[in-house]
């Protein structure tokens, strides 16, 4: 069980120091800044679509929230009307 084990871990080692050969090279050939250089904007457009596509769902809380809120801003008390 043994030899077993020790195999595979020479194996995994062997492996992991490939793959840190090979992002070593494309980091010093500039390829990773590349395949990164859009992740900002993806990231932006997701986190606005998701708010757009769940909005729906609660705009009637947020409506509620912002009425509260200048109500409370504006020194006035806030009532609750049903």
């Amino acid at each position: 069980m043994a030899k077993i084990a020790a195999k595979a871990m020479e194996k995994n080692d062997i492996e992991k120091q490939k793959l840190k050969e090979k992002v070593s090279k494309d980091l010093a050939a500039g390829k990773v800044e590349k395949e990164n250089a859009g992740s900002n904007v993806l990231i932006a457009s997701v986190a606005v679509g998701s708010l757009v596509f769940s909005l729906p769902f609660f705009y009637k809380s947020v409506a509620r929230l912002a009425l509260k809120t200048s109500a409370i801003l504006k020194g006035e008390e806030y009532e609750r009307r049903n």
